[in-house]
């Protein structure tokens, strides 16, 4: 249907205009969220959702925002940050069943933000924590309804997800990530030949260690720690790697 393809193309307008002024608040520099819608705006994979309407096609702007609220949280200690948090994050976890594998990136961020002996602030934290965690489940109500209903259709789609058989279903979990890392390239970065994976690879690591070394920024660190964690936790899979399962780090 074309009504909702022009709602997934403006919910990522919307999106991305406001990725932009959060960016440029938190960075301060224009070159950053500049350079983000840049990659948004020619993003093959994007490209590719915004033309048909599917539940995982806005579930990129769903994990940037929930990762863009984490950091939010963690850094002012503002409630309203911990609500969007668990809102988005919600969201997103409904959008498709992939976004749990945030988690291992959540839980690294938020003890490397932790300061042991800040009591104070690590009461201020486990506060954040249950308002993003209350506002998580106030969203996540309608699907355990709709679950409950319906025989647990859901949840038996998120079993599946992880014993579904494939070519990968007998390999090990080095060969699963070498086939995680190549769906990447190509699904993500639209990238098919080895050669050019190994010069992108290299370019990416090189622009990251510039960018840290430049920056320090922790947002920044979130991100790359995002791309890392969701990479090594979906090589525990062995579903195949189709291109909306890279929503995550799209």
């Amino acid at each position: 249907p074309v009504g909702p393809a022009f709602g997934v193309f403006f919910y990522g307008l919307l999106f991305t205009t406001a990725l932009y002024f959060i960016l440029l608040r938190l960075t301060k520099n224009k070159v950053v969220p500049l350079a983000t819608v840049f990659f948004i705006t020619f993003s093959a994979p994007l490209i590719n959702v915004a033309q048909f309407s599917w539940n995982p096609n806005l579930l990129p702007f769903f994990s940037v925002f929930s990762l863009l609220f984490l950091h939010l949280m963690l850094t002012t200690g503002k409630n309203r940050y911990a609500i969007l948090f668990g809102t988005f994050f919600s969201l997103a976890f409904q959008l498709h069943f992939l976004a749990a594998l945030m988690i291992p990136t959540f839980i690294v961020y938020l003890l490397l933000t932790l300061q042991v002996k800040e009591i104070v602030r690590i009461a201020r934290i486990v506060k954040l924590l249950v308002v993003s965690v209350f506002s998580f489940f106030v969203f996540f109500i309608p699907l355990l309804i709709f679950d409950l209903r319906h025989n647990f259709i859901n949840s038996n789609n998120l079993i599946k997800l992880f014993n579904e058989p494939s070519f990968m279903s007998n390999q090990s979990y080095i060969s699963k990530l070498g086939e995680t890392i190549k769906g990447f390239y190509e699904n993500v970065l639209n990238i098919q030949t080895p050669f050019l994976a190994v010069l992108a690879a290299i370019a990416i690591i090189l622009f990251c260690i510039y960018l840290y070394s430049k920056y320090r920024d922790k947002l920044f660190t979130l991100f790359i720690l995002n791309s890392i964690f969701y990479l090594l936790t979906f090589a525990l899979i062995t579903s195949p790697r189709y291109e909306h399962y890279f929503g995550v780090v799209t």
